[in-house]
């Protein structure tokens, strides 16, 4: 081994993948500066050692190449971990439950955005903005997506915010659930639902940051290293900050709507 040619990093294993049909299946590898150098049998690769070299044992456990996911929204999904989530929730009190002790620990400013109700395990109704006023009170914005994202149910700050009236048409392809007079329950469907702009650009860089990691670490638990993403303006410079700073933790192959182009 030249001299200073010592590997950062060893990795011993039961099998090791390399997906190089010459040499399928190694024991070790030695990785310098990120890049695997050299796979083979422990006793080949020892020579890499040096007396800085870290060296991982994983016993019998299989190492493969990392995973890629082909088709994600990722910087939303990193997001929307720290949402309210009520999937499996069964009862109307119980998402309350939930979303009142949420509204507790969010930052002033901030929209409370939940996933997953689903009306059909929860009495067969939707919930109206009056309910979901009384969990999160007057000065909070919230907005629970269903569980299938074909509705939406705000509470009646977001109502007002939005200018939704009983006087609001009804937007081509959606429409706006309405009480016996007409005014709005609370519920928008489909295309209506795009007349809200519940914006995450008042998260706090401590919050994105927390939740990104805490997306990456999730994302290796099953193995993935890369992704195709395809998330809007505010994902891709987000995605641009955290590469320059070392923290995107994964590779990313990101899908651009053709219709913001201008924007890159």
């Amino acid at each position: 081994i030249p001299y200073m040619m010592h590997a950062d990093l060893i990795v011993r294993a039961g099998r090791i993948f390399t997906m190089h049909r010459p040499q399928p299946v190694v024991q070790a590898m030695a990785v310098v500066a990120g890049r695997i150098v050299a796979t083979g049998t422990p006793g080949r690769i020892r020579a890499w050692k040096g007396p800085r070299t870290e060296v991982l044992d994983v016993g019998d456990r299989v190492v493969v190449p990392g995973l890629i996911d082909c088709h994600t929204h990722l910087f939303e999904w990193a997001m929307a971990l720290g949402d309210v989530s009520l999937a499996g929730v069964a009862s109307l009190h119980t998402a309350l439950r939930k979303i009142a002790s949420h509204a507790r620990r969010i930052e002033p400013g901030q929209w409370l955005i939940g996933h997953g109700f689903d009306k059909n395990v929860c009495g067969g109704a939707f919930p109206t903005a009056g309910d979901l006023d009384a969990a999160t009170g007057r000065d909070v914005s919230a907005c629970i997506h269903s569980r299938d994202v074909h509705a939406a149910w705000v509470n009646t700050r977001v109502l007002r915010s939005a200018g939704i009236t009983a006087d609001t048409p009804d937007p081509p392809g959606g429409r706006i659930v309405r009480d016996h007079r007409g005014r709005p329950t609370g519920i928008l469907l489909e295309k209506a639902v795009d007349l809200l702009s519940p914006s995450r650009s008042v998260a706090s860089v401590v919050q994105v940051r927390r939740l990104w990691r805490r997306a990456c670490r999730e994302a290796w638990s099953y193995g993935l290293t890369g992704v195709h993403s395809v998330d809007g303006i505010e994902g891709f410079e987000w995605f641009q900050r955290l590469a320059a700073e070392g923290e995107l933790g994964l590779r990313v192959r990101y899908a651009f709507p053709c219709d913001r182009l201008d924007a890159l």
